[in-house]
């Protein structure tokens, strides 16, 4: 795809029609802070341009608002944006998201990769479905993560997505050297990590660690519960047991006899949620806030950043994912990379690399 681009540009070059000697790629996507489309975007550009390519990330949000401002077609005005920025070639990320800007008849070629919801949840509706299957006739390249999504796009889409018109590319992950280095340092004096998380860690809780924007495929809700009840069970068991080990010792205290460690009941390690992320969706956020406000042991911060993320998942007991349908998490990957466990829910994304 990026060879086409490049021929493209030696044309123009020969023909005196560019003067430009670097291919420009536009990476077209949601760069919503601490979303997965977001650090995907990322880590291809990292690579690209390391490769001397030129790179520009379009944030397909700002986009949307600048046409809205514009009262012009959205597919004209996008390629009006492509000529004045010299663009050889686009990569957009998520078939409705990006789609919706590149299927114009003369638009630079482009491909398009599949995110995630755009297969798993944009196809149910059949506006979106339409824009989607336009921007994929048009495509000069489809790719998908995994055989997993590239077959559900295929149950949508059997006349254009194949396995000769949709490569597979599994991604790869990125950690932050400042996470690893300070594990080994057996400290994080660095990273600034939340106030709630870190007196959790100090009270030798066991965290467990949901990273997830506030939306509802993501359904932190689905665990919410659960976490809570745990937490009140364990806590009334861990009362229990100090009280039983004051009474051990003070009775011991008293007596001529020795009492041994043995006698003294372990005190249970209390689990608890945190969940990391964007308030996303501002109703479902609204919600998802109401119902953690009234579950002790459950506890929201909100977005941060990468390094500290990385940190968080250091401190934890595990990663937690609970979306009711995913593409490939850039998270779970990560957290892998780092050697930290996963719990999952089951479902296909999910199941594509964890057994």
């Amino acid at each position: 795809f990026i060879t086409v681009a490049q021929n493209d540009r030696l044309q123009a070059q020969e023909f005196g029609t560019s003067m430009a000697t670097t291919v420009h790629v536009v990476l077209l996507c949601s760069l919503t802070s601490a979303t997965g489309n977001a650090v995907t975007a990322r880590r291809i550009g990292g690579y690209l341009t390391n490769s001397g390519l030129k790179v520009s990330l379009w944030n397909s949000n700002e986009i949307e608002d600048d046409v809205t401002l514009l009262h012009q077609d959205k597919l004209e005005a996008f390629r009006q944006r492509c000529v004045q920025h010299h663009v050889d070639c686009v990569i957009g990320i998520h078939a409705h998201r990006a789609g919706q800007y590149l299927c114009h008849p003369d638009s630079v070629p482009y491909a398009v990769l599949f995110g995630g919801t755009d297969v798993n949840v944009f196809t149910k509706d059949a506006c979106k479905l339409s824009v989607m299957t336009k921007a994929l006739q048009r495509a000069t390249a489809i790719v998908a993560f995994s055989t997993v999504v590239r077959s559900c796009a295929a149950e949508v889409w059997p006349d254009l997505i194949t396995k000769e018109t949709c490569q597979v590319i599994p991604p790869s992950a990125e950690v932050t050297i400042s996470s690893l280095t300070s594990k080994a340092a057996g400290t994080h004096s660095t990273l600034a990590l939340p106030p709630v998380f870190t007196e959790l860690v100090a009270k030798g809780h066991g965290v467990f660690l949901l990273p997830s924007g506030l939306r509802p495929v993501k359904d932190p809700l689905f665990v919410v519960s659960q976490f809570s009840e745990w937490y009140a069970a364990t806590s009334k068991l861990e009362t229990e047991s100090v009280a039983i080990a004051t009474t051990t010792i003070m009775t011991t205290t008293t007596s001529s006899t020795t009492t041994t460690n043995d006698t003294v009941p372990h005190t249970p390690v209390v689990p608890c949620l945190v969940i990391v992320g964007p308030e996303l969706d501002p109703g479902y956020s609204a919600t998802v806030l109401d119902a953690i406000a009234t579950k002790p042991g459950v506890y929201f911060i909100g977005a941060v950043d990468k390094p500290v993320l990385h940190a968080m998942m250091f401190e934890c007991v595990a990663v937690i994912n609970s979306s009711i349908s995913e593409g490939l998490s850039n998270v779970l990957l990560e957290a892998m990379l780092l050697s930290v466990p996963v719990v999952v829910r089951n479902n296909q994304g999910n199941t594509s690399i964890i057994q």
